[in-house]
């Protein structure tokens, strides 16, 4: 995997400007602006199709990062000034967080371990019993194969435990959200999903001071409810971190953390 890291040249006095990955401790400024230690964001980018070594990074079948190549991909991508090729990094982005110190600490003064929760470990998977087989699956293409049954799945109904139960399996995605989501139709749209949902919940949206943002009450058999990023006015909210309230009547309540980047308006495009 290739790994990146950013800061916001605006807030030269939390580090943001010196071209090092050195984040303070500051969450927000004397203004209560939230400044998030310098932004010093960490992009760690997955590989997730096939790679073509031999070809031009312009080249259209050239879209996917490849496992590594020492930030090359990434950086000839970037600069172009062709919004395809950065879309194409883009994509591959699979985790961004913003690491900041811990107040009273300075960076390096104590042992880090970072861990990115993933169901299995990074390692090469064949996609049959034996581990003896060498070339291609025999399913012609450079695609794993995997078996799994339904046969112990049922529907529950008027089920509390069970209905309590999927609460922990409503998420909102993308999540961060970095200026692009793959669910967007064109460059003027911002649009996120609120996904497995029940039938009938209301979703408030709140800012980290308690202030409603915007309400959704669903009442349908969508299992999603996209949203916008406007608040009730149809105004597009600020850059940050929101809290997302999903609340199921006779069940119980869901609550996220959600945070988000937006991009400025495209002009061009008026």
């Amino acid at each position: 995997m290739n790994i990146a890291f950013g800061e916001d040249s605006w807030m030269a006095g939390y580090n943001g400007r010196d071209m090092k990955w050195n984040p303070t401790a500051d969450v927000v400024d004397q203004l209560m602006t939230n400044v998030w230690g310098g932004k010093h964001y960490i992009y760690v980018f997955g590989h997730n199709g096939k790679y073509y070594p031999n070809l031009h990074t312009t080249d259209p079948l050239q879209i996917n990062v490849p496992a590594y190549d020492g930030g090359a991909f990434i950086h000839d991508n970037l600069i172009t000034l062709n919004p395809t090729n950065k879309r194409n990094v883009y994509k591959d982005c699979a985790w961004v967080g913003v690491p900041m110190l811990v107040a009273g600490q300075t960076l390096r003064s104590t042992d880090v371990k970072i861990r990115l929760r993933v169901a299995r470990p990074y390692m090469t998977y064949l996609n049959l019993a034996t581990d003896s087989m060498v070339g291609p699956p025999p399913n012609k293409t450079d695609k794993l194969w995997y078996r799994f049954s339904t046969a112990n799945l049922s529907t529950k109904t008027n089920n509390w435990p069970t209905a309590s139960a999927a609460l922990n399996l409503i998420n909102i995605v993308p999540n961060p959200y970095y200026a692009y989501s793959s669910y967007e139709p064109d460059k003027l749209s911002s649009i996120v999903k609120i996904t497995n949902l029940p039938g009938t919940c209301t979703i408030n949206i709140y800012t980290i001071s308690g202030l409603l943002v915007r309400q959704y009450k669903k009442n349908n058999d969508v299992t999603y409810q996209n949203w916008d990023l406007k608040n009730t006015a149809g105004i597009p909210i600020a850059s940050g971190l929101y809290i997302i309230n999903v609340d199921v009547p006779g069940v119980g309540h869901k609550i996220l953390k959600w945070f988000g980047v937006l991009r400025p308006i495209d002009l061009d495009s008026f």
